[in-house]
């Protein structure tokens, strides 16, 4: 549980070096099939930095944090939320908010595959809760 506290708090930073020191070698991220752009999966620090780098970079202010953390055996699942507010070089002031949940799994005490779902009992389902 410390391990995704950690990682989420990285991610919000975008604290990339961070992250790094959390993720195995060769760490996978599992996009919602929905998702814009990828719809799939990243593999590797730099795919997924890249990727989350093309959300937030667009806003003049993104956040990002685990709603719920949930121990499901050796299993860790989340709730995210992402906000965003401000495209840049617009003086919008509106935030747009999305939520997914995610399964994350570990290997040598690293996180191995991060895989999100659109619901919150999908990734309960998908850990074996």
């Amino acid at each position: 549980m410390e391990t995704v506290r950690r990682e989420y708090a990285a991610f919000a930073a975008r604290d990339w070096e961070a992250l790094a020191e959390l993720c195995h070698p060769q760490v996978e991220y599992q996009t919602l099939r929905t998702a814009p752009g990828v719809g799939g999966s990243l593999h590797g620090l730099d795919e997924i930095t890249e990727f989350f780098d093309s959300w937030a970079d667009p806003y003049a202010e993104f956040r990002v944090e685990a709603a719920e953390i949930i121990e499901v055996g050796d299993k860790v699942v989340t709730v995210e939320r992402h906000a965003a507010r401000g495209l840049r070089g617009s003086d919008a002031e509106s935030w747009i908010h999305d939520s997914f949940a995610c399964l994350i799994t570990f290997e040598d005490g690293k996180i191995r595959r991060m895989e999100e779902f659109p619901t919150r009992e999908a990734a309960l389902d998908a850990a074996g809760s």
